[in-house]
């Protein structure tokens, strides 16, 4: 009966280690520019950023970001709702000045689906000891990053490589980054 305790722990610690560990690692090593995610340009005392706000099944990453914004980014930036593209926003005579509003932060969201790892020999093992019938389902898990557009120069940088299921710890990151 030992035995079989012992198996689920190790496999129970195990999966939540492993998945929490890999969805920190980048975050932990985030350093300066290596992936060319922030355009070289960018100073963010000259102009004023554009940030697209997040999509979320609740609304409270957004207020998050705006809170965080309010405290420690000393300058200039304005929100536009998620999914503007860059042709609407540049139809809006306020965002006419490609030199004031240069930089766009946009935001992306994904549901990244995981399938169940879980070997089909350890499966039918832990069915044979505990009697225990697996249903092998997928799970999701809500994926959040940012890129830069420059609207001067029309181009679209690659995401920052840092994502992650909650759009502050990822926001944070890029804000401390381009503030240092």
């Amino acid at each position: 009966m030992s035995f079989i305790a012992i198996i689920l722990i190790v496999g129970v610690c195990g999966c939540g280690s492993s998945k929490s560990t890999i969805a920190t690692t980048p975050m932990k090593n985030f350093q300066g520019n290596l992936n060319g995610w922030k355009p070289q340009e960018f100073d963010p005392k000259n102009g004023i950023l554009l940030i697209e706000k997040v999509k979320s099944r609740k609304n409270k990453e957004q207020k998050k970001i705006e809170a965080y914004l309010e405290k420690n980014y000393p300058y200039k930036y304005e929100f536009f709702d998620n999914g503007t593209t860059i042709e609407k926003i540049e139809m809006i005579q306020k965002y006419n000045d490609k030199h004031s509003y240069r930089f766009v932060l946009r935001s992306t969201f994904e549901v990244k689906i995981f399938e169940d790892h879980t070997s089909q020999s350890s499966r039918r093992s832990t069915e044979k000891l505990t009697g225990q019938v697996y249903l092998s389902q997928p799970s999701h898990i809500d994926s959040y990053d940012f890129y830069f557009t420059d609207r001067i120069n029309n181009k679209k940088y690659s995401k920052s490589g840092i994502s992650s299921s909650d759009a502050i710890l990822t926001f944070k990151k890029i804000i401390e980054n381009i503030l240092k």
